[in-house]
């Protein structure tokens, strides 16, 4: 019997491969597979989506405050929060990821830019984000006229500095 080729490299191979035994190392199983980087971050993106919607209606009030500034002052760290059940909650980490944002270092959402009020923008790229295509005005709501549907979801939510 003639002994396949490289079985001196793989003896343990040759044997089970001699039982009928496949030994392919090169096909890891599907549900090992790590993920890609993009394929975790649009996972994030879905579930900051997803747990923002259900916690911010049309109307909420969105906190910010301002945490660092770059000497250069061309970046600024911006911390978010609502008030949920009584509390003040932080929902930094999910804006982040729901508008493409990095994280700061101390929890913030990081923004690039200078010369304008970068809360409200913060803000208004959430409800943008969250409501692609506009909202129904919650009563009482506003803007030059009285609406009842919103066509720019960007002005879904309230922001205010603390």
């Amino acid at each position: 019997m003639a002994k396949p080729v490289g079985w001196r490299n793989q003896p343990a191979r040759h044997a089970l491969a001699s039982r009928g035994i496949s030994t392919s190392r090169n096909e890891p199983a599907a549900s090992s597979r790590p993920l890609s980087k993009a394929a975790t971050k649009r996972g994030m993106h879905d579930e900051a989506i997803t747990v923002l919607t259900a916690n911010l209606p049309p109307g909420t009030k969105v906190y910010t405050t301002l945490t660092h500034v770059a000497r250069s002052g061309m970046s600024r760290n911006i911390k978010v929060m609502i008030v949920k059940n009584g509390q003040l909650m932080d929902i930094s980490y999910y804006v982040a990821n729901a508008i493409d944002a990095r994280q700061a270092p101390d929890g913030g959402v990081t923004v690039s830019g200078a010369g304008m009020d970068m809360g409200f923008h913060v803000v208004y790229s959430l409800g943008h984000r969250l409501y692609p295509k506009g909202f129904k005005a919650p009563p009482g709501y506003w803007r030059n006229e009285p609406l009842e549907w919103e066509p720019d979801g960007g002005y879904a939510l309230k922001q205010e500095w603390i």
